[in-house]
């Protein structure tokens, strides 16, 4: 009884956060331009990079730093792919503040019907929260690898699955931090002591999607398609994944903490 109530309840914050999601796409654009903007803007250079890696392989760009060594002779003291430098920092660095600020905005819409950011102190309180869970997220995952060496696919799935979980568990504090109610991992973890049920089907939903996304996106590269297509395909993919992984949360706050928002 107790699996299918938490079922049904996990259902639901599904539902709501994926009908939020999916409803005036027009309005969302034009509220959240520009962290979506952000986001869209990593997409497509990760996915220039990627097509660089799969059809130039041969002919990398490079870059050289010449020094003169005594006596005036040029040597070259490093060479090193520029896309390989470049590209997946820039995109990882404006994916986490598009997705940075498109959570505090659209925690702050749905929670409290805000059409603001809240200031810089508010963002930065977000960030505080986020940046933690972030690193123990990546901190679960690298775990398998770094305990027994190199692990199989389905071990690296487990352990994301149980990173998404306890990420879960926690990320109550991420909307409490966007508008303003201080909400700490502890109380986040005792607030969600009755929705572990929930939490375990939330995280093994959020694995799915980005299993999914992942799949269709690898799909892009193979099926022989232009470029410009496989960039767009690309970009949304990313969009909705974002969109519904915030609003999930939203929901689950939503839920929990304030049941009648």
């Amino acid at each position: 009884a107790a699996i299918m109530t938490a079922l049904e309840t996990a259902t639901k914050i599904v539902s709501r956060s994926v009908s939020t999601t999916i409803a005036r796409p027009l309005v969302t654009f034009k509220e959240m331009f520009f962290p979506l903007l952000l986001v869209c803007l990593a997409s497509i250079l990760l996915t220039y990079y990627d097509l660089e890696r799969v059809f130039s392989p041969s002919e990398p760009q490079v870059f050289q730093i010449i020094t003169e060594e005594e006596g005036g002779q040029q040597i070259d003291v490093r060479r090193r792919d520029f896309l390989v430098a470049v590209l997946p920092m820039a995109s990882l660095i404006l994916a986490a503040l598009g997705t940075v600020l498109l959570a505090v905005l659209w925690h702050r819409r749905e929670i409290l019907r805000s059409r603001t950011f809240g200031g810089a102190r508010t963002v930065f309180a977000f960030i505080l929260r986020a940046f933690p869970i972030g690193l123990a997220v990546a901190m679960a995952l690298a775990l398998p690898s770094l305990v027994v060496g190199h692990v199989g696919e389905f071990w690296n799935i487990a352990s994301f699955a149980v990173a998404l979980y306890l990420m879960f568990r926690v990320s109550l504090s991420l909307p409490g931090a966007a508008i303003g109610n201080g909400v700490s991992y502890a109380y986040s973890w005792r607030a969600t002591r009755s929705f572990a049920l929930v939490c375990a089907f939330l995280a093994a939903f959020q694995l799915g999607l980005v299993l999914l996304t992942t799949a269709l996106d690898a799909v892009l590269f193979q099926v022989g398609i232009p470029w410009a297509v496989i960039v767009v395909g690309s970009m949304l993919l990313s969009v909705v994944q974002v969109l519904i992984s915030v609003a999930l949360i939203t929901q689950l706050y939503m839920s929990t903490i304030d049941p009648d928002g």
